[in-house]
Formats: structure tokens, sequence, C-alpha cells
């Protein structure tokens, strides 16, 4: 498991780096917001330490805030997605799956099939798009107007996670 972690903290600091000097300036559309920096930890084994996990997505969130002077909006959004990856990662295998799997099990097209790890992406990726707009908004009323960038940068952001793990972004035998 530590391989695993050490992985996350190097795959992580460079998604940081990449979010924060490229990314966050690149609007494509006014909708399309790519956020790559929940890649690594999409990808950690389902038997990887919750609590550890929320406080490594908390710390990633505070410097990506630090770095893009938001006040705390990718901290929220990245706690949250991380303490809700286990609930979504369960309800979107079949338990034959967690309680077959002799290793870590990690999320992959491989390991639990596509359209399960599409609706994994989907969901997380929905969430944290989702969370960081309304807060950016502060309002429910604004939602209407919000919807289109929440929809664009989960599409968006899960092509770029798709294209991760087909370029071999993380190693295929974890």
């Amino acid at each position: 498991m530590l391989n695993h972690y050490i992985r996350l903290f190097v795959v992580t600091t460079v998604l940081i780096l990449l979010q924060a000097v490229l990314l966050n300036h690149l609007r494509l559309f006014h909708y399309f917001l790519p956020i790559i920096y929940l890649y690594g930890f999409l990808k950690m084994p389902y038997q990887a330490q919750r609590s550890t996990l929320i406080l490594s997505a908390a710390a990633v969130g505070f410097v990506l805030d630090l770095l893009m002077d938001t006040p705390g909006l990718n901290m929220a959004a990245s706690t949250l997605t991380i303490y809700l990856r286990p609930t979504i990662f369960r309800a979107m295998t079949t338990v034959e799956t967690i309680e077959d799997s002799d290793e870590a099990l990690t999320p992959s097209a491989r390991t639990i099939k596509f359209f399960p790890y599409l609706g994994y992406l989907l969901t997380l990726t929905l969430i944290h798009a989702m969370t960081i707009m309304l807060l950016e908004a502060l309002s429910v009323r604004l939602f209407v107007g919000v919807i289109p960038y929440i929809l664009g940068t989960t599409v968006f952001s899960t092509a770029l996670y798709l294209l991760f793990d087909a370029l071999n972004f993380w190693k295929r035998d974890s």
C-alpha cells in the first residue's frame, strides 16, 4: 500500500502544478474547466485508509486554494468527493468484485468493467464540480445558471481521466 501512497504523492504533485499553472486559465467555450488534480485520488485502491485519503485531499485542496486565491472551494470539494468515494465505489460495483479481490482493488475499466468505472468517474467528478460551482455561486437560486458549468466541467474532466487511463498514466497492474 505504501507504493500507492508514494505514487499518489508524485502524480498529485504533478497534477496540482498542471492545474494551477495551465488548466485554471483554460476555459473552453466558457463552460469547460478541466479538473485533473483528483485523478490520483480516484485511482487509489478501494482498501486505502479513508482518513488518510480525506486528510490528503484536504491538504491538496488547501494548496490549490492558496495557489488560486480561492477561499476554501477546492478544499471543501476535494474533501467531500474523497469522503464519498468508497460509497460511490460500492454502489458502482458488485459485492463479489470487492470480496474476490485478493490484492488492493484499484478502480479501473479492467477491474470493475468499463460502464461501472465510467459511472464512478462521472459521479465523483459531478460531485466535485457541483460543490465547487455551488460554493462559488453561494446560492442555490443561481443553480440553473451554473448547470452548464457543472456539466461541462464534469464531462471534460471525465474525458481527461479516461485519456490518462488509455495512456497508462496510472500503472495498470495496480
